[in-house]
């Protein structure tokens, strides 16, 4: 299962995390969305800061300019306390999820 995982060599955004878990019969973007609808947002978010750190970390000036006057995210304790809640959301909802997903498809008790 640990062959061809995107994770290993990729950012961590949805479509990443989508082929990774699909390796294992789970459609997590899918999953997440049938959640809540703050889950849905939380990916978003996901998304929105891979970018942002990818347009510093390749040094756009640009992209980083684009990305504030969007207001998707700025370099300031206010944007990073707002990806932080999203992410742990994030991690909440997967964490829920993942062993519900799996315990349907294989007819056992959730394994955590």
């Amino acid at each position: 299962v640990l062959r061809g995982r995107r994770l290993d060599h990729q950012n961590p955004r949805r479509s990443t995390l989508g082929h990774d878990f699909a390796t294992v019969g789970v459609d997590l973007v899918r999953e997440i969305r049938l959640q809540v609808d703050l889950a849905a947002r939380q990916l978003q978010r996901l998304d929105d800061l891979v970018d942002f750190r990818n347009a510093i970390v390749h040094g756009s000036d640009r992209l980083m300019r684009q990305i504030e006057q969007e207001g998707t995210a700025k370099a300031d304790l206010r944007s990073y306390l707002r990806f932080r809640r999203a992410l742990e959301g994030l991690a909440r909802e997967m964490d829920v999820m993942v062993p519900q997903t799996l315990a349907g498809r294989l007819g056992i008790d959730a394994p955590w």
